[in-house]
C-alpha cells in the first residue's frame, strides 16, 4: 500500500492489509477519510510527543518552562518512520 496514492486505496485494501474485517473497520471509522484523519492525528501526536523538550533542560528560560522542538529528535523520528513520511510526502507532492 505504501506505493499507492491515498485516493486509490480502498477500505477493502486497508482491511486486508490490517488483517481485519470490514465490519471491524466500520466499528472504529465512518469511512476511509475518517481512518486517514485518525491515522494522521495519531502520527502527529506521536511525533510531537517524541520531539518536544522543555526549554529548562537547555537553560533557555529560567522564568518559565516552554516547549521547543528538538531538531535532532525530529530528524531521528523521521528516519525511524521513513515509510510513513515517504507516503505523506509523496501524497503531498502528487497534489501540487
Amino acid at each position: 500500500m505504501r506505493r499507492d496514492k491515498i485516493e486509490n486505496i480502498s477500505v477493502q485494501k486497508i482491511t486486508e492489509t490490517a488483517n481485519i474485517t470490514r465490519g471491524t473497520f466500520y466499528l472504529h471509522y465512518r469511512d476511509k477519510q475518517d481512518f486517514i484523519e485518525s491515522a494522521m492525528k495519531d502520527i502527529l501526536d506521536d511525533f510531537f510527543a517524541q520531539v518536544m523538550v522543555d526549554s529548562e533542560n537547555f537553560g533557555l528560560s529560567k522564568e518559565r518552562t516552554v516547549q521547543a522542538i528538538s531538531l535532532q529528535k525530529a530528524f531521528q523520528y523521521i528516519e525511524n518512520n521513513a515509510d510513513i513520511f515517504d507516503v505523506l510526502l509523496n501524497e503531498a507532492d502528487c497534489k501540487k
